[in-house]
């Protein structure tokens, strides 16, 4: 089996097998200890398996193709990874870094997929004095991007609540209750973005 671990504007590449059209990725010569991967399985008739893979920050996803035919994985929005996998137990591996659901599809056949990205929450709970940070990102929004997060407390709407180019932001309640949160990555020149992520919540007594 190769791998090859590649990402695409605001994350490292390291290539050891075909990736076609990155984003402005960078070569780098290894990866961190720490480093979780999950890996997305890809046959012919079955297209990615699982559908939906919910991962946190920072975590590799690997496409696996164990079918007899190239495939790919091409970020709905942005083109903001685009993979080829080569046949025959090939993977190609994507670091994600910014919080959202990025839906991908492959350009060989009709077959799509998405990758669900949680933001974290620190600490999960206090009380009135306490400030939470909430990260939705490991790394910048790069020029012209920028991440929304939306607010609310259990069983209200959500309703829009911070927008930063930057990896996190702070919340100092004024109110106890439980709280839920949700992040996604935008384009400023359209409006284009990611789906929402999953949600995160917090617990303010």
């Amino acid at each position: 089996m190769t791998s090859t671990f590649g990402t695409s504007n605001p994350v490292s590449l390291v290539r050891r097998a075909l990736v076609v059209g990155v984003l402005s990725a960078m070569l780098v010569t290894g990866t961190a200890s720490a480093a979780v991967y999950r890996q997305v399985g890809i046959s012919d008739y079955i297209g990615f398996a699982p559908y939906a893979m919910p991962i946190n920050l920072d975590t590799y996803v690997g496409w696996h193709n164990s079918s007899t035919s190239g495939h790919s994985a091409i970020a709905h929005k942005f083109n903001w990874f685009w993979v080829t996998v080569p046949a025959l137990g090939n993977s190609v591996y994507v670091k994600f870094q910014h919080a959202g659901k990025w839906t991908y599809y492959c350009n060989y056949d009709d077959h799509t997929g998405e990758i669900q990205v949680s933001m974290n929450r620190y600490p999960l709970s206090g009380n009135l004095n306490t400030v939470f940070t909430i990260t939705v990102a490991t790394a910048n929004a790069p020029a012209g991007y920028t991440h929304d997060i939306q607010k609310r407390k259990v069983g209200k709407p959500w309703a829009a609540w911070k927008s930063t180019t930057g990896m996190s932001v702070t919340f100092d309640p004024a109110k106890t209750g439980t709280f839920e949160f949700r992040g996604r990555f935008r384009r400023t020149s359209d409006g284009q973005s990611t789906g929402w992520s999953p949600v995160t919540s917090i617990s303010v007594n």
